[in-house]
């Protein structure tokens, strides 16, 4: 794609001077990695269309357009990490793998080296599955691992952990 810079973009002020961005990854509704992603957004492609989806009927949804990925992050998970991560989580394991890979796998000091993971709430579906778990056949239903699946730093500890940071 292109090279990593330092420039800030022409904006006054930019608080990271000696930021460098070393690798970009993206897993779209247009194509399963940024490259082909970026050509074909270029191309004018489009990976939003009518849902047919089970749960659009269901709660009879007013929105009834969306984007599923080309490659869903499931197909690369084994049946483990499906248990036990929430689908934020499988997302960042798997997208922050590719993301170190195309980086070149650096060598560095574990502790000095931290992850972040910009996350709204989490595992969002687990809050929900855990709720109706609850309410079904009470507390011994719900997972114990419910809370990590829940919590908005989740994504960045599965991260971490897989990549040995411990600087955060």
């Amino acid at each position: 794609m292109t090279k990593p810079s330092t420039a800030n973009g022409g904006y006054r002020g930019a608080p990271f001077k000696d930021v460098v961005v070393t690798a970009v990854t993206a897993t779209t509704s247009v194509s399963p990695d940024i490259e082909s992603t970026w050509k074909g957004l270029l191309a004018g492609e489009s990976g939003i269309h009518v849902l047919e989806d089970e749960f659009v009927t269901k709660w009879d949804l007013p929105v009834k357009i969306g984007g599923h990925l080309k490659d869903p992050v499931d197909n690369h998970m084994g049946r483990l990490d499906m248990r036990r991560m929430s689908y934020v989580q499988r997302m960042a394991k798997l997208l922050s793998g590719h993301l170190w890979e195309s980086a070149g796998s650096p060598e560095v000091d574990p502790d000095r080296f931290t992850v972040v993971v910009g996350t709204g709430l989490g595992g969002a579906e687990r809050i929900v599955e855990s709720y109706d778990l609850m309410n079904e056949g009470g507390p011994r239903k719900v997972s114990p691992l419910a809370v990590q699946m829940i919590m908005p730093n989740g994504a960045a500890a599965v991260v971490g952990l897989q990549l040995g940071a411990r600087a955060g």
